[in-house]
């Protein structure tokens, strides 16, 4: 399903939400929908954040080998490696497995919620992405020492 856009975003001027240590966050948003996947870029970039794009589990699995993210935001129906899998593989790497990753799903169920949280997610967004809802997620998303993290690796 596609992401309708979320109208407050349409202000020109560049509104940044940063972590508690005032640096953007790097984050890694996987989606198989390339609609959804540029609806959360835009959100992200326009509040000041870096952004990688992947569109399924096993090409998010290659880039946090590759690359230290601050969040990722994980779909969980994807064709392949869902994201039920692939926060689980994740989470099994000692680099990764401090490495938030909240679930971003169309169902906003409470049973999905609690699930996700079951199934290791570090938290959930629905969608479709709203900027009030993003911008308090990424509040709670502290900095990493991503040379510590690179260390692990």
């Amino acid at each position: 399903t596609s992401l309708p856009v979320d109208t407050s975003v349409q202000s020109a001027v560049v509104e940044r939400t940063v972590n508690d240590e005032g640096a953007p966050l790097s984050v890694l948003v996987v989606d198989d929908n390339p609609v959804n996947r540029k609806v959360a870029q835009r959100l992200l970039e326009r509040l000041g954040h870096e952004v990688r794009l992947a569109a399924e589990g096993a090409e998010a699995l290659s880039m946090m080998n590759d690359e230290s993210f601050d969040l990722v935001l994980m779909d969980l129906h994807m064709p392949n490696i869902d994201g039920f899998e692939a926060t689980r593989r994740a989470k099994a790497i000692r680099a990764h497995e401090q490495t938030p990753i909240w679930a971003f799903t169309a169902n906003a169920l409470a049973q999905e919620r609690d699930r996700c949280l079951a199934a290791g997610f570090d938290g959930f967004l629905t969608k479709p992405l709203r900027l009030g809802d993003l911008k308090q997620a990424l509040s709670m998303v502290p900095r990493r020492l991503r040379a510590a993290q690179n260390d692990c690796a």
